[in-house]
């Protein structure tokens, strides 16, 4: 919070995996990776900061769950966002066909900040 005022995340994960290669077995790193589990502390500086997540996933991404329920969860803790569900899986095709509007949403928001 207060670093960046507008976040995106591209068919992105809300809850790290387990990966020992990555977190090392370390719960807090794993927790601290995970923006499900960081919102509820970080939420009042996200609010305060006027920082706006912009987010997407696709209807056969193994993580749209996971990003349906952080859009319920920023909604229910008043933090600015957009997010939507695009056609096709966790691909480039999704990536390369939503890169201009991510560049533009970031644009718009810097813009008015």
């Amino acid at each position: 919070p207060g670093e960046f005022g507008v976040v995106q995340s591209w068919s992105g994960y809300q809850l790290a995996d387990n990966i020992p290669a990555i977190f090392g077995r370390d719960p807090q790193r794993l927790a601290h990776n995970s923006p499900a589990l960081t919102l509820p502390r970080v939420a009042a500086a996200l609010r305060r900061t006027h920082t706006f997540i912009w987010f997407y996933s696709s209807t056969r991404d193994p993580m749209l769950k996971q990003n349906q329920l952080f859009a319920r969860e920023l909604a229910r803790l008043q933090i600015a966002n957009t997010f939507f569900v695009v056609p096709g899986g966790h691909t480039w095709h999704a990536w390369r066909d939503n890169a201009e509007a991510a560049i533009l949403a970031a644009a718009k928001r810097l813009a008015h900040a």
